[in-house]
C-alpha cells in the first residue's frame, strides 16, 4: 500500500468515515471453500453474533498490486456511500489482521434462510508498513 492510500484510509477510520473492528473481535476460523481467487474461511464475529466469511485472495491472484489496492479504495469509498441503502450489501466496516493486511467486512442477506451472514474480503496485497 502506498503511504498515500494508507494515510487516506487510516485518516478515514480516524474521522469514522469508516469503522475499525478489532481483529481479535473474530474467533473460531474454519475452511469452507476455495475458488478461482482463493480459500473461504468461517468466523464467529464475537461482538455481533453474526457469522463472518473470510475471503483470502491467492497471492498469484495479484497480478497488478496497485490495481487491487486502487480497486479496495474504490469498492470502500462506494460501500461506505451506499451502505444504508435497503437494496445494497451492508458495510459493516475494516479491520488489520495480526500480519497487517487490512480486511474488508460486509453482510448480505443469504435469501434460503433470512438470516444475515457476513462477507470479509482479506486483500493480501494491502500491507499496512
Amino acid at each position: 500500500m502506498t503511504n498515500v492510500q494508507e494515510e487516506w484510509l487510516e485518516k478515514a477510520i480516524k474521522e469514522d468515515h469508516i469503522i475499525y473492528i478489532d481483529y481479535n473481535k473474530f474467533t473460531d476460523p474454519f475452511r469452507i471453500g476455495s475458488g478461482g481467487f482463493g480459500s473461504v474461511f468461517r468466523c464467529e464475529w464475537r461482538d455481533s453474533g453474526l457469522t463472518v466469511a473470510l475471503k483470502c485472495l491467492k497471492d498469484e491472484t495479484i497480478v497488478d498490486e496497485k490495481t487491487t489496492i486502487k480497486d479496495f479504495i474504490y469498492e470502500l469509498n462506494l460501500l461506505r456511500r451506499v451502505s444504508n441503502h435497503q437494496n445494497i450489501i451492508s458495510f459493516f466496516g475494516v479491520t488489520k489482521d495480526s500480519n497487517g493486511y487490512y480486511n474488508m467486512r460486509s453482510a448480505f442477506e443469504k435469501h434460503s434462510n433470512s438470516s444475515k451472514t457476513t462477507k470479509n474480503y482479506r486483500f493480501r496485497a494491502i500491507k499496512a508498513d
